[in-house]
This record gives structure tokens, sequence and C-alpha cells, in this order.
């Protein structure tokens, strides 16, 4: 694998700043901008351990025995060395992280061969790419594939219009936009959406339908691509409405097999090894429940971990409900997603102890009921709200923190006894 050398170091460089911002999440640290060196004396010894350790990880520096460098030698362009060596002597395998804020990220395991193998689909069929336009960070697979692999692949330059920069810049001819729904909808929303002769992906969640038709109304060729953290690439749709197409080296693992209807078959791309199957396939499965239209085309339906997205990152409502549950003055409480104007956003309703002690109702409410308002008297409600965002800011990612709190002495449920929606 061949990774320019400035786009290796933008690689380095997203991947130790999460790292740092997510040890320090809670503990009134500021926020890294850059990779930092031991020289700065708001680093310490664990964030160096722990930053060192995911750059191994991400890059198998471990299984050319050089990560021990990766300490001895802590300095930015010493680590891209370091990786670049790495890479030249071994390079097969890459492991990436899911973006999942509350379901414990995952590590994902890929062979080299087959995310070029992705790089080198679209890169024949997307046409004429003068630069890419990146607003994802690169060490999240989407954002490694299409603003690392593909540039370095083109060698073309890759301009960084994450957050603000990418509302305001102005784009060019063969502009090649990698981004993601929240942004979009944004840029949408103030009127800056790139227009003919610019190509855009998007990723990271589905676009919603109203968005993927402004986008096309503009003039700007839009390719949604359907993938995850452990699959990689899946489908693609250039098309309002259509389904996705599987990639050309991806078939259904059996049409006729119900039992594993999001079972797929890779055909791999390793060089031939001695005494390896050159037809050798893989299964993979996809993370969500689809529809299969035909044998090459599907829509996805539903996340089958209870996952959501939330502005491009995956949030799992149940597991920031078991969170909200341990504070000592929440007897009950559930937590859903909710539609707002600006997206996907998770909402939580709680029900309090009493100031005695006593557990508020947690059985099942009357028929259609949201959820009683709670006597303030005997719960600060305010309080526990305040305590709980503090709580929740501490170990979350802010896309899977509640937006809104509602308070009540009973769980909302319905004439079942099944957990019902309630209005905010």
């Amino acid at each position: 694998m061949i990774l320019r050398q400035d786009i290796l170091e933008r690689v380095l460089q997203d991947l130790v700043v999460a790292e740092l911002n997510e040890l320090r999440r809670g503990k009134h640290r500021g926020q890294a901008q850059s990779i930092l060196t031991p020289h700065d004396e708001s680093l310490d010894s664990f964030e160096l351990y722990t930053a060192a350790a995911a750059v191994s990880i991400m890059f198998h520096v471990h299984e050319t025995g050089l990560e021990d460098l990766l300490l001895a030698r802590p300095r930015p362009q010493d680590w891209v060395d370091i990786l670049q060596r790495s890479l030249n002597e071994s390079g097969n395998r890459m492991s990436f992280r899911s973006s999942g804020s509350t379901g414990g990220k995952t590590l994902h395991e890929h062979q080299v061969s087959d995310l070029m193998q992705e790089v080198e689909y679209f890169a024949s069929t997307l046409g004429r790419v003068a630069r890419v336009v990146a607003t994802v960070p690169s060490h999240h697979i989407y954002g490694f594939l299409f603003t690392a692999l593909l540039p370095s692949r083109m060698d073309i330059p890759v301009i960084d219009a994450r957050g603000p920069a990418a509302i305001t810049r102005r784009y060019a001819a063969g502009d090649l936009l990698v981004s993601f729904p929240f942004a979009l909808e944004r840029m949408l929303h103030f009127g800056s959406l790139p227009g003919e002769d610019v190509t855009i992906l998007c990723s990271t969640a589905p676009c919603p339908p109203e968005l993927a038709a402004a986008i096309r109304a503009q003039g700007a060729e839009l390719v949604e691509i359907y993938g995850s953290s452990e699959t990689a690439g899946v489908g693609i749709r250039r098309e309002n409405g259509k389904p996705y197409s599987l990639l050309p080296y991806l078939e259904r693992a059996s049409s006729t097999k119900a039992a594993e209807p999001t079972a797929l078959i890779r055909r791999e791309n390793r060089p031939l090894e001695q005494g390896r199957n050159p037809y050798a396939q893989r299964v993979i499965h996809l993370p969500d429940e689809v529809e299969w239209c035909d044998s090459r085309s599907f829509r996805p339906l539903r996340r089958r971990d209870g996952a959501v997205q939330v502005g491009g990152v995956n949030v799992y409502p149940d597991k920031v409900c078991e969170l909200v549950k341990r504070h000592p003055m929440v007897a009950a409480a559930a937590v859903r997603p909710y539609v707002t104007k600006d997206g996907l956003r998770l909402k939580a309703f709680v029900v309090p102890r009493t100031a005695q002690g006593a557990v508020a109702s947690t059985g099942p409410a009357d028929s259609g009921s949201t959820g009683r308002s709670t006597d303030t008297s005997e719960a600060n409600t305010s309080e526990i709200e305040q305590q709980l965002r503090e709580l929740l800011s501490a170990q979350l990612e802010a896309a899977a923190l509640p937006a809104v709190y509602t308070f009540g002495t009973e769980i909302p449920r319905n004439e079942l006894g099944k957990l019902s929606d309630w209005q905010v």
C-alpha cells in the first residue's frame, strides 16, 4: 500500500487527535488540535501510550516489530517515518474502529488488497477527479478510503473542508466532495451546495430522499455509498428512489437461503500465494436488515444491533438508557430517537425517585399515556437533569447525548404494556 506522505500525515493527525480528545472528555482539559509531543506539558505518559497503541493497531505496526519505536521517538515526523517503514515491510492489513459512540467501539480488520479493490473500482467509475474535498476525518474507514487511499492512488490534492469551511468553500469543476448527510444538510440550508461538474460522495448514514433530490437538482452528481466499518463499501446508488446496487465483486451468499439474507460473498483480491485456492471466497455480513429487490439490488431496512444514526455517528439508545439509570435519583428511564429540523437526535424520559427514597411508579400507564408530570416537590427534576447532562457528557460523544429530558411518574406504555412514544 502506498500512501503519499502528506496524506499519511493527515491520517496520523486525525487518529491521534481523536484519541486525545476521547481521553480528555469530561476531564476539563483542552481539546487537542494537533499532535502533541512530550515537550508539551499538557500531554502525559498515559496519553502518549494510548496514542501510540491506536497508531500501532490501525496500521498493524506490531506485525513488523516497530511498535516500540513509537514510544522511543514520539515526534510527529518520526511517527510518519515509522509508519512508512512499516507499510513498506508489511502493510497487508489495517484495522478500523466503528464510529459508534455508545456501543463500545469495535475493531474491524481489513485486507489492504480489499480496500484497494474498492478504490480501484471508484477510480475507474467516477470520471475526472481533479481534487478531493474532505468533510470527514481520514482515520475512519470511509474517510480513509476516499480521502487517503483514493487521492494517493490518483495522485491528486486533498483539501480539508471540515466544519464551516465546507459551507463557505467555492467548489470547482472536477472536485470530489467526500461528505455525509448532516454536512450536506447544512450546505443546503445555507445555499452553498455544489452544482454541475462536481461529484459528491455521501455515506456514514442514509441520505434523506429530499436532500438527495435537492443535491441532484443543483446539477451535482451524487453517489450514495452503503457500507460500514465491518464491511467497507457494499453498494452504491446514483438515482433518486432507486435501491442500492452491489459493488461488482460482491454477491449474495444465496439467493434462496432466507435464513441469511444479510450474508454476502466477496471475491478475494489478494495475490496468489503458494497452496492457496485462487477461487477462494469469503462471507461477510451486513450490519442491517435489508430487502432484496433482485439478486444485485437491495434497500436497507433497520440496524440489527439497535443503533441509530445521529449526525453520521452510530448511537445506541439502549446503552445510553443504561447510563441514565445508573443515576441514584433515577428509578426508571427510556431513551429513543426523535426527528428535529436538524436531523435525528435522542430524547430521554426519566422517572425520578421521590425525596423520601420511594420509587415512583414504573408500571404500565393508561392506554396511550405519555407519562404524567412528576411533582417537583418530591424530586428536583431540574437538578437531576443537570446532573445527568454532566454525567453523560463525561462519558459519551455529543451525538449520543439526549437533547431533551422529560420527567414523569410512569414510563409511557401502550395498552399492551409495551413502551410507547412521548411528546417533547
